[in-house]
């Protein structure tokens, strides 16, 4: 058994309280193959099973072998340098068995310049769009989108295969970039300059330089936790703590260690602001593996990590100083959210809600402005006009509106001014569609509810309401609304009973609450923007940001 087994075998044995708990903690973190003689030692069945994943994968491999083969001739003969990142030649170069390495697609990285011929490759091939909620798109669903995935800096491609004997789909991630994350500047064009080229089969491949690679193994197990957070927090199922990414780079450092060069590391990650995202990785990583990190290389992230400007950065940083390793991977995310407290110093943005006998005599409170170019300033009220980021697009959006209460519901009003409604209607694409989220929640940092009024274009103009903690729709006898669609937009009136809040109303309560606008583009109908009354506009998560709505 070698060292990184070993180690690894040993962390989960020291939190498991006895056998079935530790077999059901190599199933949670996705290790049945990787600790199969553990896994045989304490029962058969599951062992066997281990067994079969493994016949699988090596029947995988063969495919995307073959595929990756044809991908790198085909792009060769039009001047494209493809990268392959982690998969089966990573297992090829640091696991004794490639096929204890579970994977289940291929992941490509191209620069966005090779874009359009790279799509034409993929084409011909037999690949076609693919998404894990709808199954096969059409192609024109990317063609018509290029724009927004040179933004998103990635997407999903299946096509018909034989695995095993059996009907299957081989799936393949194209990107553009090594992270999705809109606040990354990772430099593709380096990335791809500094690969290594390498002679497999009689065939050119391309891998990531060393550095790089590391680089980006740590920050994959990072995203990896993100996506299973953001599920959590719109109450999707969340897909389980995959441990495989941090052996490969224990795995990875065994065999190339000494020819690390963590200064290039962190300065490639310091340039490309995801410096605290590695910290995360490393932080978990120094808790099963130790002594293969250098001592102060989780410090000099932190420190150069500072910049809490988006709120996932912000979530690192709290889980890294306030939470032990087991907290974050032995517990859910209610009891994470549960363990952290409140961020100190953030100013909380006061919204001052009127009682409906007290309107007229009111004022400007209650009444709100987002506007995606101004600034946030004191008014002569001593309420605020606020934003969120201007948006990547050069779509133009605004709102304003006004709440007051009184004894049986919040009351909710606004005027979304944009040209181009895009309205779809439905409960699954509520984001990718116009519409307003209202978040509002007594003050815990999990217990919230976020409702999103998502307008439905029919013969009488409608909405859909949403409940975006378990992304369902509201019966529509529970939240009174009135709807009208204008050429520039739309207005919006809701009463919400506090009952369906779990609030009980009283002059002088202090709620969290935000206000959030999504705006979409009517050529690609998805998401370019969402703008926000209070904090950022990827907030939409964490209660530290919101504003602080009294009643009056």
């Amino acid at each position: 058994m070698n060292s990184a087994i070993q180690e690894l075998e040993n962390f989960l044995i020291s939190n498991a309280s006895d056998n079935i708990r530790l077999l059901t903690d190599i199933g949670k973190f996705e290790l049945g193959t990787i600790l199969s003689d553990t896994v045989k030692k304490l029962d058969q069945t599951e062992y066997l099973r281990s067994c079969a994943r493994m016949a699988l994968q090596k029947a995988k491999n063969k495919v995307f072998e073959e595929e990756l083969f044809n991908i790198w001739d085909a792009a060769e003969q039009a001047g494209i340098k493809v990268i392959v990142l982690k998969g089966l030649f990573l297992g090829r170069d640091i696991y004794d068995k490639i096929e204890t390495r579970q994977s289940a697609d291929i992941d490509i990285l191209i620069d966005g310049n090779s874009l359009l011929p790279t799509l034409d490759i993929l084409r011909k091939m037999g690949y076609q769009p693919f998404s894990k909620d709808y199954g096969f798109q059409p192609w024109n669903s990317v063609e018509k989108n290029i724009d927004g995935l040179k933004i998103m800096k990635h997407e999903e491609f299946a096509k018909p295969a034989i695995i095993g004997g059996k009907k299957a789909l081989v799936f393949l991630e194209l990107h553009l970039n090594m992270t999705q994350a809109a606040v990354a500047k990772v430099d593709t064009s380096g990335l791809i300059a500094r690969a290594v080229a390498r002679l497999e089969g009689g065939h050119t491949i391309h891998l990531l330089e060393l550095n790089d690679n590391l680089m980006f193994l740590l920050l994959h197990f990072y995203e990896h936790f993100v996506v299973a957070f953001n599920c959590y927090c719109i109450g999707k199922s969340c897909e389980a703590f995959n441990l495989q990414n941090l052996h490969d780079m224990a795995l990875l450092l065994d065999k190339y260690g000494p020819c690390i060069s963590w200064n290039s590391i962190l300065e490639r990650a310091d340039k490309s602001h995801i410096c605290i995202y590695l910290a995360f990785s490393v932080y978990l990583f120094d808790s099963i593996y130790p002594h293969r990190i250098p001592g102060d290389f989780l410090s000099e992230l932190i420190l150069k990590g500072t910049d809490m400007s988006h709120s996932a950065k912000k979530l690192c940083s709290k889980l890294i100083h306030q939470l032990t390793a087991k907290d974050i991977l032995y517990n859910d995310f209610e009891h994470i959210m549960e363990k952290m407290t409140p961020s100190e110093g953030i100013e909380k943005q006061p919204f001052y809600c009127p009682h409906i006998t007290d309107i007229e005599a009111s004022d400007q409170n209650g009444l709100f402005v987002i506007d995606e170019f101004s600034e946030k300033t004191d008014n002569i009220y001593g309420t605020y006009v606020s934003c969120g980021d201007k948006p990547r697009s050069s779509s133009e959006g605004s709102a304003k509106g006004g709440l007051f209460w009184d004894e049986e519901s919040l009351h909710f009003h606004i005027r979304v001014y944009k040209s181009n409604n895009v309205f779809k209607g439905s409960v699954s694409a509520f984001s990718d569609q116009d519409g307003v989220e209202l978040l509002i929640t007594n003050g815990s940092s999990i217990s919230y509810r976020q409702m999103i009024f998502a307008p439905v274009v029919t013969e009488n103009a409608s909405v859909s309401i949403i409940n975006g903690k378990t992304v369902a729709l509201i019966p529509p006898d529970i939240i009174k609304y009135n709807i009208s669609i204008h050429s520039d937009g739309y207005e919006l009136s809701a009463a919400i009973p506090w009952g369906y809040l779990d609030i009980s109303p009283a002059k002088g309560k202090k709620l969290r609450f935000n206000i959030a606008v999504n705006l979409c583009d009517a050529l690609t109908e998805k998401r370019k923007t969402r703008l926000t009354w209070a904090g950022k506009d990827d907030n939409w998560w964490d209660v530290d940001w919101y504003g602080e709505l009294t009643l009056q």
